[in-house]
């Protein structure tokens, strides 16, 4: 689905009993707040979405919101006003690299979030990437090849002096051989 909703935000201007309540209740994990604000962030169950639980940025005492993924956050913004809603919130970036975020509220007056992720590598860094690990690929199969030849190398004199001790015992051996075979049948 394109516009999935990614995040969920429970905040309140008494926010440490909210997450001491979530956490009993649903027994949520959370992790920190990269801004320091005191907020945490809710790992996500299997299946579900993360979310966020903490002090309102307004000031106002209460608040629920969800934010749907959004490729272009400006555009987006332009398509709620178009269709009358109104920005709530201007386009702000997320600290440590998250992406930005931003905010409309729509006819009725519920909030709703957007979020824009950070850009992906760009194709040239995925390629670098690859062709990174290509030629590491190369080189151990080089390496290997190279210690192969070395290790038959090595061991071609010894086997061929093994062959030939081998070759000279068995014309002896084979000699004798019939000759007790002859011996044998004389008697019967």
């Amino acid at each position: 689905m394109s516009n999935a909703v990614q995040w969920f935000q429970i905040q309140g201007t008494d926010y440490k009993p909210l997450q001491a309540f979530y956490k009993k209740v649903f027994g949520w994990k959370y992790t920190p707040t990269p801004d320091g604000s005191g907020g945490v962030m809710v790992t996500p169950a299997p299946g579900g979405i993360a979310g966020g639980i903490g002090p309102t940025m307004d000031g106002t005492s209460k608040s629920v919101a969800v934010y749907v993924s959004v490729t272009d956050i400006q555009g987006m913004l332009e398509k709620v006003e178009g269709a009358g809603g109104q920005i709530a919130m201007p386009v702000m970036d997320l600290p440590a690299g998250m992406g930005k975020i931003s905010g409309f509220v729509d006819p009725a007056g519920n909030f709703t979030g957007l979020w824009q992720p950070p850009p992906a590598p760009t194709a040239s860094k995925k390629a670098a990437k690859k062709a990174s690990k290509r030629a590491g690929k190369k080189t151990a199969k080089k390496t290997a090849k190279k210690t192969a030849k070395r290790g038959a190398k090595k061991s071609a004199p010894k086997k061929a002096a093994k062959a030939a001790k081998k070759a000279a015992k068995k014309p002896a051996a084979a000699k004798k051989r019939p000759a007790k075979k002859k011996a044998s049948r004389r008697k019967a």
